[in-house]
């Protein structure tokens, strides 16, 4: 679905979130929406989306909540709710012009999967954002010492090469280097062996970690729970939505100086129960 700011009535938005989640996660419902959010009636979401009823100043909150919106979408949708529901032209020339201060012009590009030079090697990704924070002035040795851990100067050159071929990188006429798309994602669940390599190269990254780096720079936990599919299928979808939040926070920041990687790994580590365990 489109990102939030691509919408000027929060019913459509409501609307498509719903369809969205429901194909993703068929145990998605009204009431499982409602209950997240602490509504206490399960058809109100349907109720908002049909336009039966209109959203207060607390269920506002409540909505926020259960769509898991950061803050700067957050506000999004508290003014886009104000403006479509708004009385007269003054109220809706406020809130239209909060949104125009609001909206984001950050895109995501979806990577295909069959980028495979792209996943082929963890600091692909790491020198598409490493190489715009740092005027590096074409120096591959000295970008290769900022990594952790640090690569030979010829991997670097390599790299800003693939990335400028590949258009995830743009440089300029006086040498400084560009993001083509802020935000860059494969999609939800792709499987191509470039992105199981690519994933585990990083989960090895993250293992290391816990030696490499200190624990103050760092934050490394597990824990292990045991669930049915049906709970799976519920973690999946908070994971998603994590997800867009973490790339959201990330798109907001104005500041970045240094390149993280987020790791979130569910599996299994017990075979199945078949039947009804008691």
């Amino acid at each position: 679905m489109e990102r939030i700011e691509q919408y000027d009535d929060y019913r459509e938005f409501l609307k498509d979130f719903f369809a969205d989640r429901k194909q993703r996660f068929p145990f998605f419902s009204n009431r499982y929406f409602c209950k997240k959010a602490g509504i206490k009636s399960p058809s109100l979401y349907q109720e908002v989306v049909e336009g039966k009823r209109n959203l207060t100043s607390t269920t506002i909150g409540s909505f926020i909540k259960g769509l898991g919106l950061t803050d700067l979408d957050a506000a999004y949708f508290t003014a886009l709710v104000h403006l479509n529901q708004s009385k007269s032209d003054k109220e809706r020339e406020v809130f239209l012009n909060q949104l125009k201060r609001y909206r984001s012009r950050v895109k995501q590009e979806i990577v295909a999967a069959d980028h495979y030079d792209y996943y082929a090697n963890w600091y692909n990704p790491v020198l598409r954002e490493l190489a715009c924070i740092i005027d590096f002035k074409d120096d591959y040795e000295l970008l290769g010492k900022m990594l952790n851990p640090q690569i030979r100067k010829k991997e670097v050159q390599d790299s800003i090469e693939l990335l400028l071929r590949l258009g995830f990188l743009i440089k300029d006429a006086v040498g400084k280097y560009h993001q083509k798309s802020p935000a860059i994602t494969t999609g939800p669940k792709v499987q191509s062996v470039g992105v199981r390599s690519l994933n585990r190269q990083f989960s090895e990254l993250g293992g290391r970690s816990l030696d490499a780096i200190d624990r103050s720079e760092r934050n490394v936990s597990s824990m292990t729970i045991g669930i049915s599919e049906n709970s799976f299928s519920r973690i999946e979808q908070e994971i998603e939505e994590f997800k867009d939040r973490i790339r959201r926070i990330a798109d907001e920041d104005k500041f970045s100086n240094r390149v993280y990687n987020v790791n979130i790994q569910v599996f299994p580590l017990s075979r199945k129960i078949e039947g009804n365990p008691k």
